[in-house]
């Protein structure tokens, strides 16, 4: 019993020095605890900052806050080809950088770094910017990287810090739904723009206008299939529809193709 309570009190001993040396000042341990936190808030910030932005304005903010904020060499971001009709690349460069590099040759350098992550390459970009002094940190934008893919680029020689990843984490997320909810939003707009060129080449009448054409024309009843008018035919009436849809259709070799439907205050002509 007294040779294991010796034993325990040795070890004790011997190792509470290495201890001391490797503790933080607890000053500057909250200070950087505070500057995380706050760096936190202003990631999670973002989204009501860039709501309704396009996706090159998403990436471009991203990545000046995160350069100002993890004092960057240089912050990367490569969209996948679901944003293909976008700028498919974004690099920043800090302006006191003390890199010897140019923006062709970080871009030379990283690559397709989505690509890397399929092919397991990546540490072969972390050696040859490592050559020129530079730690980075990537982070896929989305689960699998489907939106994309960020490079952060340091040569301070704790980067990156827990502290570095994750804020690169929490900014990654937070991009991934950005981008992910602006690319449904151009969609929409472009659908929009689609059904508003569709209602200026089909216009729907009134009630009040209707009424304003009836002493030009007469009511008729149609029957379901009956041709209203075949291509050219000349002296034909202008039609309004008044409860019935009507097909338009151009004859082809391979039969009829639909050009369009009109619908109920809609009309020939």
């Amino acid at each position: 019993m007294n040779f294991a309570r010796v034993g325990l009190v040795g070890a004790a001993h011997l190792w509470w020095p290495d201890m001391e040396v490797q503790l933080e000042d607890p000053v500057q341990e909250v200070k950087r605890l505070r500057r995380c936190i706050s760096d936190l808030m202003s990631l999670l910030a973002l989204p009501a900052i860039w709501r309704g932005s396009e996706p090159l304005q998403i990436v471009q903010t991203l990545l000046d806050v995160l350069l100002r904020m993890l004092n960057l060499d240089f912050a990367y971001a490569r969209l996948s080809d679901a944003f293909s009709v976008m700028p498919v690349e974004i690099l920043r460069i800090a302006e006191d950088s003390k890199i010897n590099l140019s923006s062709e040759e970080v871009r030379n350098m990283l690559g397709d770094p989505l690509a890397a992550y399929a092919q397991g390459s990546l540490p072969q970009i972390r050696d040859q910017l490592a050559v020129k002094g530079i730690a980075i940190a990537p982070a896929q934008l989305g689960v699998h990287g489907e939106v994309g893919v960020i490079v952060l680029g340091s040569n301070r020689t704790s980067f990156p810090e827990k502290t570095d990843s994750l804020l690169l984490s929490v900014a990654a997320n937070e991009a991934s739904i950005g981008l992910q909810e602006a690319r449904l939003l151009s969609e929409q707009k472009r659908i929009s723009a689609e059904l508003n060129a569709e209602n200026q080449m089909w216009p729907v009448l009134t009630a009040l206008e209707i009424d304003r054409a009836r002493p030009y024309g007469r009511a008729r009843r149609v029957e379901v299939g009956e041709v209203l008018y075949r291509p050219g035919e000349v002296g034909r009436p202008c039609f309004i529809l008044l409860s019935v849809s009507l097909e338009i259709v151009q004859p082809t070799i391979q039969g009829e193709r639909l050009v369009t439907i009109l619908r109920p205050g809609m009309f020939t002509g």
